[in-house]
């Protein structure tokens, strides 16, 4: 992994200054996949796409923030314009709803993004333990989220069908699971089909890593 220069960019509310990462290259050894398909590779990490401004606590899309300014990772000192800037931060799982019902959602493919990380980062407590447990109140947003992403998704793709089977799992809809895995998938998706259908088939709704085999496509 090499870092790229780090990028100063502003909030398009209010101009306050955020520090931004960059990547000049990257690879997915040690890389760490689930069921939902989120992936966790440490030589390949990501930005967060939309953000919250500490300042004046509106959302802004990261693509969107202007750039002010930028240095190099390996400078001794960052410059003027990035003194007492945060780094961009990703949201916590309530602010996704918050910042869909703010009208972050300016295009079908932001919506799908947002309900998309919105769902990651409700399974980020039980990626690191299984049996973690949700408020009813979480549970209930969780589940709004998941049925709204799966309306948006295109059942011929067999990439969306994996997440529409694995999102009846986790909505308890087995039944679904195995009508959706039932049909047709290119080469290469034997394993995560065969886990997802294993899982269902136990009962199991919980998110699990996928540890063998190749990952299918991550969207």
């Amino acid at each position: 992994m090499t870092p790229g220069p780090t990028l100063v960019v502003g909030c398009v509310a209010c101009g306050a200054a955020y520090l931004l990462e960059s990547l000049a290259s990257g690879n997915t050894f040690g890389a760490r996949y689930w069921t939902d398909g989120f992936q966790q590779a440490p030589m390949l990490p990501t930005t967060p796409p939309i953000t919250r401004c500490a300042k004046c606590a509106a959302f802004f899309w990261v693509d969107d923030a202007p750039e002010i300014g930028e240095y190099e990772p390996w400078e001794p000192t960052p410059p003027p314009i990035a003194k007492g800037a945060r780094k961009v931060r990703w949201l916590k799982e309530p602010e996704y709803a918050e910042a869909i019902s703010a009208g972050m959602m300016t295009t079908p493919d932001r919506e799908r993004e947002l309900r998309l990380y919105a769902w990651w980062t409700a399974n980020t407590p039980r990626r690191k333990r299984a049996t973690a447990t949700r408020d009813a109140e979480t549970e209930a947003r969780v589940r709004a989220n998941l049925e709204r992403l799966a309306a948006m998704l295109d059942l011929e793709d067999p990439n969306d069908r994996i997440m529409a089977a694995e999102i009846a799992r986790e909505l308890e809809r087995f039944e679904v699971v195995a009508e959706l895995l039932a049909r047709a998938f290119p080469p290469g998706y034997e394993h995560v089909v065969g886990l997802i259908a294993e899982l269902a088939a136990k009962g199991d709704d919980r998110v699990r890593e996928i540890k063998e085999g190749r990952r299918a496509g991550r969207r």
